[in-house]
């Protein structure tokens, strides 16, 4: 097959490849909010970290219901965990508070928020973060030297600690 031709063939093949995700994406419905979460810093055992859940919705909405649902053994130093009020269109409501000292094990925090319309009908959409505490370990060991000896000859070092 000529150069040219296997170009365009694989021009073609790339196009439709990418054609199809798209579709495929774009044919998804969307929930009415758009939910995030997110840290001030990364957890360390010991320490207090701050989040934030921010809900924003798509659509003027008469009735919001925010919270945060933080896991056993986790505690909640300061900040509001519950919101509730009507919400205006792309106004994000924001949720910012702190928990800590962490422990050594992972903690996942799940944020939701509840759509309540008039007619009756309710729409919930959650959002989760997983706090991994990171253990900070000692600096890496030096590397081994190489040098010579005053015959020439090559001479690794090893620190030892």
């Amino acid at each position: 097959m000529p150069f040219n031709i296997r170009i365009l063939f694989i021009f073609v093949i790339l196009n439709l490849l990418f054609m199809n995700a798209a579709q495929s994406h774009a044919g998804k419905p969307r929930g009415p909010l758009d939910l995030a979460m997110s840290t001030d810093a990364s957890p360390a055992p010991g320490a207090v970290v701050g989040v934030t859940f921010t809900v924003t919705s798509r659509m003027d909405v008469p009735l919001l219901a925010v919270s945060v649902e933080l896991p056993e053994g986790l505690p909640h130093v300061d900040g509001p965990l519950h919101w509730t009020g009507p919400a205006a269109k792309d106004q994000p409501i924001v949720l910012t508070f702190h928990v800590g000292p962490l422990g050594a094990q992972s903690y996942d925090v799940i944020g939701r928020a509840t759509v309540s319309l008039p007619n009756g009908s309710t729409w919930t959409q959650a959002a989760s973060i997983l706090l991994e505490p990171v253990k900070h370990e000692k600096p890496n060991k030096p590397l081994p030297r190489l040098r010579q000896d005053p015959q020439g000859q090559s001479i690794i070092e090893i620190p030892v600690e």
